[in-house]
């Protein structure tokens, strides 16, 4: 990722490497831009009437800082969703701020909640902070 200082190549590395990590179908990296406006920087298999939810979860990520998992986004009181979908989201944190958010994505809701075990979690932070940091670097 340090050979490009391009957001949207940046971003659509991690998409990619995540895709691997979790079999998930639906993904996308967002960011804000000083402004507070939120755009996708990459998407792979999106499912088009997510994209609100999406849009909201990584308004929820950004502010926080913190993940956020939903079995049904339609019964979760963190955010409005009229689109019923299981979501995972991870903030990309660097330099003590969050520059972007993964998230990932089943249309339909999931019987329970996502949940990953504390020491994937470790990992998938210390996997992400170098890529955190590059996105940083590149916005």
């Amino acid at each position: 990722m340090d050979s490009t200082l391009e957001p949207h190549e940046i971003a659509a590395a991690i998409v990619d490497r995540a895709a691997t990590w979790l079999p998930v179908s639906s993904w996308w990296l967002a960011s804000a831009d000083p402004s507070g406006h939120i755009s996708f920087l990459a998407e792979q298999a999106p499912a088009p009437h997510l994209s609100a939810a999406v849009h909201a979860v990584a308004r929820w990520v950004l502010e926080r800082g913190q993940i956020f998992t939903a079995a049904d986004l339609r019964r979760d009181g963190r955010i409005k969703a009229e689109a019923a979908a299981a979501m995972l989201a991870f903030p990309l944190i660097s330099r003590d701020a969050c520059v972007g958010v993964l998230v990932c994505a089943e249309s339909g809701r999931s019987s329970r909640e996502p949940r990953l075990a504390p020491t994937t979690l470790r990992e998938m932070r210390i996997l992400l902070s170098p890529a955190a940091a590059a996105l940083d670097k590149a916005l």
